[in-house]
């Protein structure tokens, strides 16, 4: 789920479709569909993105009418995506990549290899932040050029890394638990218990 400020969107993944929830009352305002199997969501302040994971291609959406404005290539199984301001980054967890797309015309900018598996991507100002499923760590890449900072050890299939200013805290799927690294540097502070 993402929101726009005004609307929450919604991906729904088995039958390709997105969700426009008003956000006073989480009424439908719309539905639109998208590529194949949509599974992650992100907001560039004009437009919404869709990862569709089976047709290997992200969709490009205007929010104020869900107009589709184009549906562009990338790697194989895109999992994750994430904002930079100008760029949007896409991770495809069957290449062990991510791609770097220009959000004002989807071209692909570059593709840079990450860890095994990659799911999702946070950006924390300067850097992305690439969860690498099967290889138990993130991949932390400069955002200016793709540069590889570093690949720093998690807890058991990672999948969701989020910033929050001085940390980067991502879930690992297999360890039932969170870990916290501090952004600086990649250095794991702790990993913590959750639900199942």
């Amino acid at each position: 789920m993402v929101s726009d400020g005004t609307y929450l969107w919604v991906n729904n993944t088995a039958d390709s479709y997105i969700l426009k929830l008003r956000k006073f009352d989480g009424a439908i305002a719309d539905t639109y569909y998208v590529g194949y199997a949509p599974n992650l969501l992100a907001f560039d302040g004009t437009h919404l993105w869709a990862a569709n994971a089976l047709d290997d291609s992200v969709s490009r959406l205007r929010v104020s009418d869900g107009a589709l404005i184009g549906t562009y290539p990338v790697g194989d199984m895109p999992a994750g995506l994430a904002f930079d301001g100008t760029h949007l980054w896409v991770s495809s967890n069957s290449d062990d990549s991510v791609s770097k797309l220009r959000v004002s015309d989807g071209a692909l900018v570059a593709t840079y290899p990450v860890g095994d598996a990659p799911w999702g991507v946070a950006f924390d100002g300067a850097h992305v932040w690439v969860a690498n499923g099967s290889g138990n760590s993130v991949s932390k890449l400069r955002a200016s050029d793709g540069t590889l900072i570093g690949t720093y050890p998690t807890g058991n299939s990672p999948s969701d890394p989020v910033f929050d200013g001085t940390y980067v805290w991502v879930t690992n799927e297999g360890d039932n638990s969170v870990s916290k690294l501090r952004a600086s540097d990649g250095a794991l502070i702790g990993t913590y218990p959750t639900g199942n």
